[in-house]
């Protein structure tokens, strides 16, 4: 072996293990962009379904725990609903940066006409979004039978 083949053997993996580090570098900060991503999305859309429920059965709103000093102020079923309307307006229009096409075009659905149906087609489009997994579910199957 010369001296020109061995001092190109090791360029090359010099030059090679460089070039990996660097890709799974890469590949790394874009696999936790995308878990950061995610992660933003779920507590989104976590915060959007308590408003939504509240929006369709404002009773359920004692059930969340939910830290804001405007609360206190909502004293009738009509109350709830108004807030609950005002803060998933302001959802759909935050959700416009982040949220696909198919997510946005559900939500408002939901907000200009709430129902079980709607808020379940909401749902699985979020899920879709979160893990990629298309579902066959239909709201009906999913849909408790007392909100049918």
């Amino acid at each position: 072996m010369t001296i020109e083949s061995m001092i190109s053997i090791v360029g090359a993996l010099g030059l090679g293990s460089l070039l990996g580090g660097y890709l799974t570098r890469i590949w790394g900060r874009k696999d936790e962009l995308e878990r950061d991503s995610r992660s933003f999305r779920e507590n989104r859309y976590r915060t959007a379904l308590v408003w939504m429920r509240c929006l369709i059965v404002p009773e359920r709103l004692k059930h969340f725990e939910i830290d804001t000093r405007h609360l206190k102020n909502l004293s009738t079923p009509e109350d709830i609903k108004n807030y609950s309307r005002a803060e998933l307006e302001e959802f759909y229009y935050n959700s416009l940066l982040y949220a696909p096409d198919f997510v946005n075009v559900a939500f408002k659905r939901f907000i200009e006409s709430p129902s079980e149906q709607l808020f379940i087609e909401l749902s699985v489009a979020m899920r879709n979004d979160l893990w990629g997994k298309k579902s066959a579910l239909r709201p009906d199957d999913v849909m408790l039978a007392k909100d049918l």
